[in-house]
């Protein structure tokens, strides 16, 4: 679920401006940082070459993405439901100052047309609601949805507690901040088949490196395009040793285990809890990795 505006892009006599670039876009606004992963990035890249860029900061819970329409020659901001007010005062801000530069109006997704000295008094915190209490009615025990730095794992038990709260978009942005501002290094799956063609997936922990990541391991919505749950034989957790941080040719595989005997053998003390399925582990030594057994 989403909530999408259009901008239209700045019109000159007999022809449209050339799309903004990224450095452009992050220009319009100093709070802005941009969160989409590119092999090659170059700020100075169009923004209409660019299929999703996302926009936010540190103390968003979900950012905002903007995209361009190539035929229509419009701007589309697209904020995901429920996001968290501070996500939603951002992108009004960014988007007030979009339409400024454009000399445009904004258009709501149902054709409502806001100038942009308006667009403030769009009511989100009935979108917000709306969204969390979508969450609560999905029958399914646990839910998983992209945050705009890592997913949030949430249990039924856990929505329902949110909605019953006195103030449920404070507790679901208490959420947020929680599983979003974290110091810890987010853990990428990578996968690969052995030599019986079982597909499996490997996550790698450094040594004094604060990591996060499932825990139960499982295919996240970031890597779908790669493979499905259905088709994960197992996983397995490479513990990383090295003799120097800052030389990567000293960094080593030092023992593989796993994952759910890596779990298993975890101190209570070595881990805390993020959400309802991610953790984060905090920074092991050698000499921690040696108390685990394969």
């Amino acid at each position: 679920m989403s909530v999408m505006f259009y901008v239209s892009n700045k019109k000159k006599l007999f022809f449209y401006e050339k799309p903004l670039t990224i450095k452009q876009i992050l220009e319009l606004d100093k709070d802005l940082q941009q969160f989409t992963y590119f092999d090659n990035y170059d700020e100075n890249t169009s923004i209409e070459k660019v299929d999703i860029l996302s926009l936010g900061n540190d103390l968003c819970g979900r950012g905002f993405e903007i995209a361009f329409d190539k035929k229509n020659q419009k701007y589309m901001i697209r904020i995901t439901t429920p996001a968290t007010t501070y996500d939603w005062k951002l992108m009004l801000v960014f988007i007030e100052k979009l339409a400024i530069t454009m000399h445009s109006n904004i258009q709501h997704e149902n054709g409502t047309v806001y100038k942009p000295n308006t667009i403030h008094d769009f009511n989100y915190m009935f979108d917000i609601e709306y969204g969390i209490n979508h969450l609560n009615s999905i029958e399914m025990p646990e839910i998983i949805f992209d945050g705009l730095k890592r997913p949030v794992f949430l249990k039924k038990d856990t929505i329902q507690q949110i909605v019953n709260s006195q103030n449920m978009i404070k507790e679901f942005e208490k959420i947020m901040n929680k599983t979003q501002n974290l110091q810890s290094f987010s853990a990428n799956c990578a996968y690969f088949k052995n030599n019986q063609d079982e597909i499996f997936g490997i996550y790698t922990i450094t040594m004094h490196t604060a990591i996060s990541l499932p825990y139960k391991p499982f295919v996240e919505i970031k890597n779908m395009d790669i493979t499905q749950n259905s088709q994960v034989s197992y996983y397995n957790i490479a513990l990383v040793v090295f003799e120097d941080e800052n030389d990567y040719d000293t960094y080593q595989v030092y023992k593989t285990l796993k994952y759910e005997k890596f779990i298993e053998q975890l101190q209570e003390h070595q881990y805390s809890w993020i959400d309802d399925g991610y953790i984060e582990l905090k920074p092991l030594s050698k000499l921690e990795f040696d108390k685990f057994v394969a």
